[in-house]
């Protein structure tokens, strides 16, 4: 089983500076190129300029992960997600994410399709998954996405901060605050909400990942 990992820009036609933009998203792709270095069977590029992205996963245990990642990166913009398994038996010789194809990357599409219909901003289409956990999946991951929306500049560059292993304090030096107002700047943000939530979609798909191969 191998898992194809797609997303689109939400609300494509409203980005004013699509160059600005591509300048994030390239920087944003080689910073999750790196930090998820073990995750790739195929590392994550553009599929379609700035608005598709496609990625191969050996596991889908952090596909979560990289989504959140990745939206952070390119903030107030954000893609929309989609994690398929099946086969990928066209392309991996190219190590081009671009180039692949099987049936996982039809089951994202399809997954991907579903998630405009439904507005959901990470959408699953994984066999032997119960409709039950691909709906708490989804439902958590929409919430979780709800947060960020609501993020000021200020706030998602103290949790970016905060995420590269930075103490509260070593924040608040860095941007000259006080840690009270990074400490109440996170929570006005949802972070340690978001935390629970990313924690709890990682747990569960690193067990269907065991189901799965099972």
């Amino acid at each position: 089983m191998r898992y194809a990992l797609i997303a689109d820009l939400v609300n494509s036609r409203r980005v004013k500076d699509r160059q600005g933009l591509s300048r994030r998203l390239q920087g944003a792709l080689a910073s999750l190129g790196a930090t998820f270095v073990d995750e790739w069977l195929v590392p994550i590029t553009n599929a379609k300029g700035i608005d598709e992205l496609s990625a191969a996963l050996m596991r889908p245990d952090r596909a979560f992960d990289i989504a959140t990642a990745l939206n952070e990166l390119v903030w107030p913009e954000e893609f929309r997600w989609a994690l398929g398994a099946g086969t990928i038996d066209i392309g991996l010789d190219s190590g081009d994410a671009g180039d692949l194809d099987g049936t996982a990357f039809h089951a994202a599409a399809d997954a991907l399709r579903r998630g405009r219909s439904g507005k959901l901003l990470f959408a699953l289409a994984l066999p032997g998954v119960d409709g039950g956990s691909t709906a708490l999946i989804e439902a958590a991951a929409l919430a979780h996405a709800e947060y960020m929306q609501r993020w000021s500049e200020r706030q998602r560059q103290f949790v970016r901060a905060v995420r590269g292993q930075q103490t509260q304090l070593a924040v608040a030096e860095q941007f000259g605050v006080s840690a009270q107002t990074v400490s109440q700047s996170l929570r006005r943000a949802g972070f340690d909400t978001m935390r629970r939530i990313e924690e709890a979609i990682c747990r569960r798909l690193t067990e269907v990942g065991a189901e799965v191969h099972a």
